[in-house]
């Protein structure tokens, strides 16, 4: 009697992809096939860049703005690379930011690359174009690039892109209807008065003398009340200040009709508002003029 014995292992089963099969005289044999081996700890930090060769550079992968640029990959397999290189070449980060807010409120980045040139470009920040020097060459014997880095990743964070807030309107006195307006849809964020884009001299706008304005009736008076507020480049209410009596009409009875009834000098008053309660004690105006002597003064 044949007699069989099972054990449980934990092993894992290998992949039959794994083996490698060979025909002998003696019969069929199975190999594991070789491994590679898998990567140790990364040594570099994210963006570092080495030279690899007759004027090429690799660059190991890193985060720009929460994700890896284009042509990168994870575990950088394959590894980033730059070719065709110059003598002081530039090696720096491009990323284009949509200005505009979009219909669910966010703004977006719309390219992500690492690139090289003879100079990096200047920031173009109305179109949210921006660079980040990463770094330069200089070619030693056989072209083989000497690397300057001066700058890693991750980079996640766009420079400072204006200097104030835009007062609207610039001037509260003004009596006419102004052309400037705010359109966060649009790359330029609206106009100034003199027609020139808000952004990106401006991040955000003030609202000056108004903003949220609140109405009541105290007893037959007539108030309003303003709370300015500051709404950020991406639409954004960053800030609302106290409130301000801006409008106060009050009601006075003025008299609009006079007649001799019944012995009697009768009145007639109708409510009016007025801007504020100065104007219901107007001064004496002459309505006829007569050559009885009457005193100048009221007892």
């Amino acid at each position: 009697m044949d007699l069989y014995l099972w054990m449980r292992s934990t092993q894992a089963i290998p992949d039959p992809a794994d083996f490698a099969v060979s025909e002998k005289p003696n019969g069929r044999y199975f190999s594991l096939r070789p491994q590679a081996p898998k990567p140790g700890p990364r040594d570099y930090r994210e963006f570092h860049i080495l030279s690899a060769g007759f004027k090429r550079v690799v660059v190991y992968n890193g985060t720009l703005f929460g994700e890896l640029p284009t042509g990168f990959s994870t575990e950088d397999n394959p590894i980033f690379e730059l070719t065709g290189l110059s003598d002081a070449d530039e090696i720096y980060a491009a990323v284009t930011w949509d200005r505009r807010v979009k219909a669910d409120g966010t703004s977006a980045i719309t390219t992500r690359t690492i690139e090289s040139a003879e100079f990096t470009p200047a920031n173009d920040v109305l179109n949210g174009l921006f660079y980040y020097r990463l770094g330069y060459v200089h070619m030693a014997e056989d072209n083989i690039p000497v690397v300057h880095q001066e700058l890693w990743g991750p980079i996640d964070d766009f420079p400072g892109t204006a200097a104030s807030n835009y007062i609207m309107p610039p001037d509260y006195d003004v009596t006419t209807a102004q052309t400037d307006y705010y359109v966060l849809t649009v790359t330029g964020k609206g106009k100034d008065t003199d027609g020139a884009d808000l952004a990106p001299t401006y991040d955000s706008v003030r609202l000056n003398k108004t903003g949220f304005v609140r109405f009541v009736n105290d007893n037959g008076n007539s108030k309003a009340f303003v709370r300015p507020a500051t709404i950020s480049s991406i639409g954004q209410i960053t800030y609302t200040g106290p409130e301000e009596l801006a409008l106060e009409h009050v009601q006075i009875d003025v008299l609009v009709g006079l007649r001799l009834y019944g012995g009697e000098l009768q009145g007639q008053y109708k409510k009016v508002w007025v801007m504020d309660d100065e104007a219901s004690s107007p001064e004496w105006v002459p309505l006829i003029t007569t050559t009885a002597s009457v005193p100048d003064t009221c007892p």
